[in-house]
């Protein structure tokens, strides 16, 4: 396995992880309402649009391989769930920016649980690979 890729899953597992376990506040947050996000998730939506803006760079790739690992991961992890089963990843990425570009100071990963809340409601039951 790539390191690239493996970084990627564990980012995106772990951030589920976070988002999903536990019972007060934020979701996955400690007694002091701590968590941790890693990799382009800690990062501000100002850096993401500024990656964005410079095209297919390796910063954007990033960006974007952290969105289909958290996507992957949140679908495995929230039972009866395959979030954006039908949404490509640029669409996303779309839908990313223009939050981002209104709310540069906010960070990346509070933008992708924006994004996944307002994608729940058309959430399919359904497996992706199938």
């Amino acid at each position: 396995m790539n390191k690239k890729f493996s970084g990627a899953v564990f980012c995106a597992v772990f951030s589920t992880l976070v988002f999903c376990s536990g019972a007060s506040g934020w979701q996955g947050d400690d007694k002091d309402k701590s968590y941790r996000i890693r990799g382009a998730g800690q990062d501000s939506c100002g850096d993401f649009i500024k990656e964005k803006q410079k095209g297919a760079s390796v910063g954007y790739a990033r960006y974007i391989d952290w969105v289909e690992g958290y996507m992957s991961a949140y679908s495995v992890f929230v039972p009866d769930t395959a979030i954006a089963d039908s949404k490509e990843t640029k669409v996303l990425m779309w839908w990313l920016s223009m939050y981002c570009k209104s709310r540069p100071q906010d960070k990346f990963s509070q933008a992708v649980l924006i994004m996944i809340s307002e994608l729940s409601p058309g959430r399919s039951p359904h497996r992706s690979d199938k």
